[in-house]
């Protein structure tokens, strides 16, 4: 099976969100982080003696100031981090059958054998073929012309998945 897309910032700003609220590592870090900040607030507050009328509607709205604030810049991070000069963006050949999963962009190419895949993951606009915890082939869904063929096609990459790793367990007995 071969596919043809394009990875844009926003693609790789979606992939980072996914990785940060779906992986039980980065999502404790990202939802501790959330958390954190009403509760510092109201730490400096409340030994000040502010009446808790005052110190828990201050701290809840400073915290959710500050969480959309953290959020904005923490997207607009991602977003800048790829360079232009870089292989993260741009148009991707992708190829999958039984060896392997195989992308090909203007400035690099690369093959992950089944057995150095580690997850299949999908949300409802990507699919997302991880390789280590923080890097994967991001699929956008929009790159199919039909959500029926987005849908075939991750069937047929879970298959050659999965049998690859039994391939792989089988080699290693």
């Amino acid at each position: 099976m071969q596919l043809t897309y394009n990875i844009s910032r926003e693609d790789i700003w979606q992939f980072t969100k996914f990785v940060a609220f779906h992986w039980p590592g980065p999502r404790l870090n990202a939802i501790t982080n959330l958390l954190a900040l009403p509760l510092v607030f109201f730490m400096i507050l409340w030994p000040d003696r502010s009446p808790l009328v005052v110190a828990l509607p201050l701290s809840l709205a400073t915290g959710i100031i500050g969480i959309v604030v953290s959020l904005w810049l923490w997207k607009k991070q991602t977003k800048a981090l790829p360079s232009d000069k870089g292989d993260q963006l741009g148009e991707r050949i992708l190829n999958v059958d039984a060896r392997g999963i195989h992308t090909k962009s203007s400035r690099a190419e690369d093959h992950y054998q089944w057995g150095g895949v580690l997850e299949v993951a999908e949300n409802p606009a990507y699919i997302f073929v991880f390789v280590d915890t923080l890097k994967a082939h991001i699929i956008p869904k929009r790159a199919f012309s039909q959500p029926q063929d987005a849908k075939e096609f991750i069937e047929s990459l879970l298959s050659f998945w999965k049998s690859g790793q039994t391939t792989l367990e089988q080699s290693t007995m």
